[in-house]
Parts: structure tokens; sequence; C-alpha cells
């Protein structure tokens, strides 16, 4: 999670990533209830991650704020690493999924 002292100025609040560390990003603040400092949260891919599972979070999070940087975000002023080793499964949902967008809802069928 990165954390700065003033909203980025940025074209979207969330964003999947093809290429590099970064696989998803997003506007943690910008979440509605959401309060306070500006919050970025940043999900590496699975396979980026797995190959640097064992790197100290320092690296890690330099690897991954220089990606975002690079989407246009800026250096931020304070930041927190976890690991959240099981986070994304091998396979995606296959069984389809049921979306009620005036509701904001979703049902994931699982195989």
């Amino acid at each position: 999670m990165l954390r700065f002292d003033q909203a980025l100025d940025l074209l979207f609040d969330a964003a999947f990533v093809n290429d590099g560390p970064l696989r998803w990003v997003a506007r943690n603040s910008g979440k509605p209830g959401r309060e306070g400092q500006e919050t970025w949260l940043l999900h590496a891919s699975a396979a980026w991650s797995e190959a640097h599972l064992e790197a100290e979070a320092e690296r890690v999070a330099h690897a991954l704020i220089d990606a975002f940087v690079a989407l246009g975000g800026k250096p931020p002023q304070a930041w927190s690493a976890h690991r959240w080793r099981y986070a994304i499964t091998e396979s995606a949902v296959d069984g389809g999924c049921l979306w009620c967008p005036d509701e904001g809802l979703a049902c994931v069928a699982t195989g």
C-alpha cells in the first residue's frame, strides 16, 4: 500500500496491468466511504510474485513502486508491504457469473 500527502492526478482509479511486475492497481482511498489520506494498493502478478516470493519486502516494494511510477504515479511518502501467498489461484472462475450493475452485486459460480 502506498500513501500520499495529496491525491494523485491519474486518469484512472484502478487498472489491470499486463506488463511488468504489476497485475492490479487501485486507488484504495477512492472506494465508497473511505476518507482521509490518499492510498493506492499495488498487486503483483502471480508469476512475478512466485519468482520473488522470498525476496525482502523493501526490494519487492521498490520494484512495484517503480512499475507504478512508470504508469504515471509518483513515489509515495510512505509504503507498507504484505505477502498474500495464496491470494491468486492457478485457475480463474470458469463457471460463469451473474452481474447486477444497478445494485453493484455479482454472484460467481465455481465448478
